[in-house]
């Protein structure tokens, strides 16, 4: 009898420990130590586009930029057409890029030299811009609200 109490006393921890560890929300993903070219990553939330660093750089008076490419933003589609946008590049600092990321995908994506045409247009500029307050979510959705047109022509039967 004791031997039946005893194993269903180890049953019922077991369970209880099991349903414990279940009830538990999962861990956050822990931020890269160190961002580099080639990464990408995805949104913190987990979902959405995909965030590719290009180029990370230290500036005097603001510290680590990160300049990144988007690809695969989503774009309210025409007549049921799936369609997606890029933006070339965003320069970013190292604490919105934290905020804004947090899953990385691979390591070493290839990066062809027209990856970096954004960044050279953004090195010309006088002032270039970078983004110290808002998330790549918050820039993607402030460029996705712009006004989509579609046009098609009916299909002329013979």
């Amino acid at each position: 009898m004791d031997r039946a109490i005893q194993s269903l006393n180890i049953a019922l921890f077991l369970a209880f420990a099991a349903a414990l560890d279940f009830a538990q929300a999962p861990a956050a993903q822990p931020a890269l130590a160190q961002y580099k070219a080639g990464q990408s990553c995805r949104y913190a939330t987990g979902d959405g586009p995909t965030v590719t660093v290009l180029k990370v750089e230290d500036l005097p008076k603001i510290g680590r930029v990160i300049h990144v490419r988007v690809d695969n933003i989503p774009v309210p589609g025409c007549a049921g057409i799936h369609l997606t946008n890029s933006i070339d590049h965003i320069a970013l600092s190292e604490k919105m890029m934290r905020k804004s990321v947090n899953d990385l995908l691979r390591e070493n994506t290839d990066l062809p030299d027209s990856y970096f045409e954004g960044y050279r247009e953004w090195q010309k500029q006088k002032k270039p811009q970078i983004v110290q307050d808002l998330t790549i979510a918050d820039v993607v959705k402030r460029t996705a609200d712009l006004p989509l047109i579609c046009n098609f022509l009916p299909a002329k039967t013979t």
